[in-house]
């Protein structure tokens, strides 16, 4: 059994979804834009949810589905949605969640590949765990201004350009159990942390360019909130402007 393509997008009377056992795919875009639909529940095993198949429905606030792969802005911009628990999802494709700036507790214990732009501003996301050998894309994170810890399994863990670039609160990353706190601008040269450290540290503060006078002289980022890094001695001329 499937939910079609667009079969139900836009329908403001729905409120709550209940996805059956038979159910094995959402269509693309199927459910886009119920703003009201408040509620998805089911024990079925979803093997495919299509790209922007739940994409603005803002009145979803809590998610708990059984599904392997989930495709392109399949939840972005949903304005509302604070927790969500995936925990047989293997793939989560570009801007799944984008925009979902109230998203705070996240789950996905089997996650192997997570898409470019995946979390891009989920602004309240403070903690996020990734399994072994997760591989994450370019942008993933970005802007996720909320993130001071990061947890990892191994150091199997691959990440592409500016994946977490922006997350300047990051002060914590834990490798199997051990927490590495991190000091500042100085981190990026301490021989006693992890190279997995040191590396995800960087693609965090990747948005400002620092120059070897330890002046800041550049900043791209558009996070809603920045730490400067400890150690910077100055800030050059309308930087933040």
């Amino acid at each position: 059994m499937c939910i079609n393509e667009r079969s139900m997008a836009g329908n403001h009377a729905i409120t709550e979804i209940v996805f059956v056992k038979e159910l094995v795919s959402v269509g693309k875009a199927a459910l886009y834009g119920c703003r009201n639909l408040s509620k998805v529940s089911g024990e079925s095993i979803v093997q495919n949810i299509d790209s922007l198949a739940l994409g603005k429905c803002g009145k979803l606030s809590d998610l708990e589905l059984k599904s392997c792969w989930i495709w392109e802005q399949a939840f972005s911009f949903c304005t509302g949605l604070e927790t969500v628990k995936l925990p047989m999802t293997t793939t989560l494709g570009k801007e799944t969640f984008l925009g979902c700036s109230k998203l705070s507790s996240f789950r996905g214990e089997n996650l192997r590949f997570i898409g470019m732009r995946c979390f891009e501003a989920c602004n309240s996301l403070s903690t996020f765990s990734f399994s072994e050998d997760c591989s994450i894309s370019a942008h993933a994170f970005e802007g996720c201004s909320g993130i001071t810890r990061l947890q990892v399994l191994g150091e199997g863990l691959s990440f592409g350009s500016y994946a977490f670039s922006g997350c300047t609160m990051l002060d914590c990353i834990d490798i199997d159990g051990i927490s590495y706190k991190i000091n500042g601008y100085r981190s990026l040269e301490d021989a006693s942390l992890p190279t997995l450290v040191r590396e995800l540290y960087q693609s965090s503060i990747n948005c400002f360019s620092i120059d070897e006078e330890l002046c800041l002289y550049r900043c791209t980022s558009q996070a809603n909130k920045l730490r400067i890094p400890d150690g910077v001695r100055s800030i050059a001329r309308e930087v933040f402007r």
